[in-house]
């Protein structure tokens, strides 16, 4: 685990409630304090920005959002 450089979170807002939280702190504590954490998430509950700010330097947030006029264009509307 010392040598690995990224943890990926998919479902982040699920990793991170309180069932989660426990087992992964201890996974991150083997991590190298230079590794890179992406997390990943529909919804950005305040669990992930409590995360966030305890955990993850250097933040950059991404929200992606489709307009619905792309929606209906591939049928999803």
């Amino acid at each position: 685990m010392s040598q690995c450089q990224i943890l990926v979170l998919d479902e982040a807002d699920k990793l991170l409630s309180m069932d989660y939280q426990q087992p992964l702190d201890k996974i991150i504590s083997f991590l190298p304090s230079d590794r890179q954490i992406l997390l990943y998430s529909a919804t950005f509950p305040v669990a992930i920005r409590g995360f966030m700010v305890n955990t993850v330097t250097d933040t950059l947030i991404v929200y992606l959002y489709l307009m619905p006029a792309i929606l209906n264009c591939y049928g999803f509307l």
